[in-house]
């Protein structure tokens, strides 16, 4: 649970968002290793326009996906079993 909280709030993400996370993290890990602060959300966003929030902290962000893919790698692909 609290790997979930750290992806909403680190990335700005709304709970529907997080859920569907799971889907992106690879995706999201790539633009943060070049310390880029924008990554594109599709999955359960609003009317599924894609959407870019602006990341503050790109090197903390990097780390809470890192985090977030070992937790998946765990519940077979899933952030919540």
């Amino acid at each position: 649970m609290a790997t979930i909280l750290d992806v909403a709030i680190t990335l700005g993400l709304c709970g529907e968002e997080v859920v569907q996370s799971c889907q992106s993290m690879q995706t999201w890990q790539k633009p943060l290793q070049t310390l880029h602060t924008r990554i594109q959300i599709i999955f359960s966003s609003k009317g599924g326009r894609p959407r870019t929030p602006h990341i503050i902290y790109p090197q903390q962000a990097l780390q809470v996906i890192i985090n977030a893919l070992a937790i998946m790698q765990q519940l077979n692909g899933k952030l919540i079993d």
